[in-house]
């Protein structure tokens, strides 16, 4: 993946910094096995850590190098999960947990009114600790990212995962 644009947001507005546009970029996707805001925070914080300690980034949230989105969904029963919420360019830990926290509590309500959670991407205020909507989603395609031509993607044999994780 090619970074597009680097996303720079205040209480006002949001603005796009082509700087770093072409950019390599590494998504790393975990399984949604995360259930209290303390445990997704510290499985982000061991990321952050193993990125840089295997020097694959400085994994520095103040200049960019990392970022984080979080998809947020609660169950309607044991089986049943609503659409997803996401959250995108977290900047602290602090806030992912707020956020998080906020979240679910919003998703409950909106659950316990009669209504359905909507698929969508949305802002997380860290001075508020609330949230508002910025892109409805009805199916669309992200494209703020580009698919690099030049680089295949890579599939990782489980065997491989599971001796990794031993090691580590």
């Amino acid at each position: 993946m090619q970074e597009s644009a680097k996303t720079l947001s205040n209480e006002d507005a949001s603005y796009l910094d082509f700087n770093r546009a072409g950019m390599g970029m590494l998504k790393i996707y975990t399984r949604d096995e995360l259930e209290h805001p303390t445990d997704t925070v510290l499985a982000a914080m061991e990321l952050q850590k193993l990125l840089y300690h295997m020097t694959i980034s400085k994994a520095d949230f103040t200049r960019g190098s990392l970022r984080l989105k979080m998809d947020i969904m609660l169950l309607e029963d044991e089986n049943v999960a609503v659409e997803k919420v996401s959250f995108k360019n977290m900047s602290s830990f602090e806030d992912m947990e707020s956020c998080i926290i906020s979240e679910v509590k919003r998703q409950a309500e909106v659950l316990k009114q009669g209504g359905k959670v909507a698929k969508e991407t949305r802002k997380f205020n860290a001075i508020t600790k609330q949230s508002k909507e910025l892109t409805g989603h009805g199916g669309a395609v992200d494209f703020r990212y580009l698919a690099d031509p030049d680089m295949p993607a890579v599939k990782i044999n489980p065997t491989r995962i599971s001796k990794a994780s031993d090691f580590i």
